[in-house]
């Protein structure tokens, strides 16, 4: 009876104890040296939108029960797939079809020319910029059957969308009606591109300052548009350094208008048919 008493009595304080409430306590400057740690695997820099990036990673932590931007690095350290979903978050971008088509429009001559017979699109995010080359290839004929496109992006959702090629009707609202005919088909609310043309892609996801890029092979043309805004000079110039072994000879580059205000090395500037693109020397 003894032994029963004092069991039923140990049992209830247990019981009874308080639960520890833990006060989340995100400091700036974790938020800092958690932000330089990813600038430096992925060249993402967000100096320039640093509170609207420290409320996402804050409302991250918080749904993954972790309470300081110190356990949020901590733990991406040891766990791949936590840090994915974190990079997935900080990486999310809003595109559309025939988006600065010029380039596009150029790209798909060039392709239909044979002097694009392979291409890079780097990032490709949600796979918009790589349906809109093939498009615009079939405006200027048929896609040439010996194109290869490898569209590469560190974001796994995006890659995700890219694959499935089904799109919202504000992203295809520039698409001309007569090719959203021939080659969607609305499924509820999403516009599904023909499966016919993912022959010509394969996505992956990859980093772009990682040395496995280089195992993707050599490229006619490049297209990394809008990616550089977000990079130092210094890492534009690893990035730049890596398209220019990734190039064949004499080799394209395509950037966006305000990805870089130098000269890559061994490049030379090509103001053509109302666009610009960086041609490879040599």
């Amino acid at each position: 009876m003894l032994s029963w008493l004092k069991k039923k009595s140990s049992e209830k304080t247990n019981s009874d104890a308080p639960i520890e409430i833990r006060k989340p306590t995100f400091e700036n400057s974790a938020a800092d040296r958690l932000l330089e740690r990813i600038k430096r695997k992925y060249g993402l820099d967000y100096t320039k939108q640093k509170a609207v990036t420290y409320k996402k990673m804050e409302r991250f932590a918080l749904i993954h029960e972790l309470y300081s931007f110190d356990e949020l690095g901590k733990l991406i350290q040891t766990d791949e797939k936590m840090e994915t979903e974190l990079i997935n978050l900080l990486t999310v971008c809003e595109t559309y079809f025939f988006r600065e088509k010029d380039q596009i429009i150029h790209a798909a001559e060039l392709i239909q020319s044979g002097e694009i017979k392979s291409l890079l699109c780097a990032p490709c995010s949600s796979g918009e910029e790589v349906y809109t080359l093939l498009l615009s290839a079939i405006q200027q004929g048929n896609i040439p059957k010996h194109l290869r496109i490898t569209a590469i992006d560190i974001n796994t959702n995006a890659l995700e969308t890219a694959e499935r090629g089904c799109y919202s009707a504000r992203s295809v609202s520039n698409i001309p009606k007569s090719l959203l005919d021939a080659f969607f088909t609305k499924k509820k609310e999403k516009f599904c591109i023909d499966p016919k043309f993912k022959r010509f892609i394969h996505f992956e996801q990859q980093n772009i300052f990682d040395e496995s890029i280089f195992r993707l092979g050599k490229f006619d043309a490049i297209f990394s548009r809008n990616m550089m805004i977000y990079f130092t000079d210094e890492e534009k110039k690893r990035v730049l350094l890596h398209f220019k072994k990734m190039l064949n000879p004499h080799g394209i580059l395509f950037v966006g208008h305000a990805d870089i205000t130098f000269l890559p090395d061994g490049f030379e500037k090509v103001y053509k048919n109302r666009t610009v693109f960086y041609k490879l020397l040599g």
